[in-house]
């Protein structure tokens, strides 16, 4: 045999194989370096997917093809493995809501359909509140209100009493009543009707005015109503009645008499009230001057409103 020698022994052949080789079936093999009979006749070295077996020192090992490096006992591509990313081992970590990428040995994420990377977190920009609508969009945390996300925008939500202005909850003071009939609308412009107001109503909060309309609390709404439909109090009127209107010390004709104010003297109104009934339809004001007490808003026309210069401007 090829690196050996023949024999016959007992009037048998045999074969004498040379020094370092040995007898596998045979045949003389080289067992540090022969894939097929590794370390021993027929032991058989396993070749790796994309790499070859070796066998070196009568160990079996792996060779790994161009571009696949060997990571216990496996030929991997470092380049786009999530396991074993730019290194045996290496394991991309993977984030809620999506999962690990390798692309060029770097590990990245890849989010699930609704959910955008923001920094290597999915996050889903229609409702997360410190990622409204774009990544690291936060929503402002008003002092006296709250805020959410809802579908990627932000929604100022203010306490009782309090008005969105320029993203923050604020707190005004100034009153009204209605000189008119007119809706009440959501938005500050003549769209949006959410409900009417009605003359005389009492007007409890105006917190700003926008374009023309004033954002208004009547007791019962928010919403937005035409600047000219409200005086702002202190209003001022005056009886219309050649006999006047009597003033009472409580809103109805069962509170006793103070006095009486005349035809076209001037009244300086500070708020209004339903009060009894009157049969004559509206309800009471109260009033400040001439006398301090509540006369029937049937019997007075009101002219004018305080100013609305300490109103704030919103856009």
């Amino acid at each position: 045999p090829s690196n050996g020698s023949a024999t016959c022994s007992s009037s048998k052949c045999g074969i004498s194989c040379n020094s370092g080789y040995t007898n596998c079936a045979g045949s003389c093999l080289n067992l540090t370096n022969n894939v097929n009979n590794c370390g021993g006749c027929g032991n058989k070295c396993p070749a790796p997917s994309n790499g070859s077996a070796t066998c070196s020192s009568s160990k079996c090992g792996i060779s790994c093809n161009s571009g696949y490096t060997n990571c216990a006992g496996s030929c991997l591509n470092l380049t786009n493995n999530v396991n074993n990313c730019g290194g045996c081992g290496n394991k991309c970590p993977a984030p809620s809501n999506g999962s690990a990428t390798c692309s060029s040995s770097k590990c990245g994420i890849s989010c699930n359909s609704g959910y955008t990377n923001c920094s290597g977190a999915c996050l889903n920009l229609t409702n997360n509140v410190n990622n409204c609508g774009t990544c690291g969009n936060k929503c402002p945390n008003p002092t006296y209100g709250s805020s959410t996300c809802s579908s990627g925008s932000c929604v100022l939500s203010c306490n009782t009493n309090y008005v969105n202005c320029n993203n923050d909850c604020i707190y005004y003071t100034l009153t009204g009543i209605m000189n008119t009939n007119t809706s009440i609308y959501s938005t500050p412009s003549y769209s949006y009707p959410l409900g009417l107001a009605f003359n005389y109503n009492f007007v409890e909060w105006i917190y700003g005015e926008y374009n023309g309309f004033y954002a208004v609390y009547t007791g019962s709404q928010k919403g937005y109503v035409p600047a000219s439909a409200v005086y702002i109090l202190p209003a001022y009127g005056y009886p219309w009645d050649s006999k006047g209107v009597n003033v009472r010390s409580g809103p109805g004709k069962s509170y006793s008499k103070l006095g009486a104010i005349g035809q076209n003297t001037t009244i300086t109104i500070t708020g209004y009230t339903d009060g009894e009934p009157l049969t004559e339809g509206g309800g009471w004001y109260s009033i400040s001057s001439p006398f301090v007490g509540y006369v029937a808003s049937y019997y007075v026309t009101m002219y004018a409103g305080s100013s609305a210069s300490s109103l704030p401007s919103c856009p």
